[in-house]
């Protein structure tokens, strides 16, 4: 598989990376937690259809460190928790 470096919220991120079956294909899809822009970091997922990246789902991770360290973030945790 190929690395790609996505355009989201109009900013190419780039950032921690973790694997799994997001939207439940039986393909496995790329989860991206990236640093913060802001005073927030980007937790994004993409697929890949016909070999293009297609993203499938972002949200926004505010900074639990009081603003101090937007930057902080890590590997996304993917699991069957129940």
């Amino acid at each position: 598989m190929t690395a790609y470096n996505l355009t989201v919220d109009n900013n190419e991120r780039d950032g921690y990376t973790s694997i799994g079956d997001i939207n439940l294909d039986n393909k496995l899809d790329v989860i991206i937690s990236s640093q913060g822009l802001g005073n927030n970091s980007r937790l994004y997922v993409y697929s890949l259809q016909n070999d293009v990246p297609v993203l499938i789902a972002k949200t926004s991770m505010p900074s639990s460190f009081g603003g101090c360290c937007p930057e902080a973030s890590g590997a996304a945790f993917v699991g069957d928790i129940n």
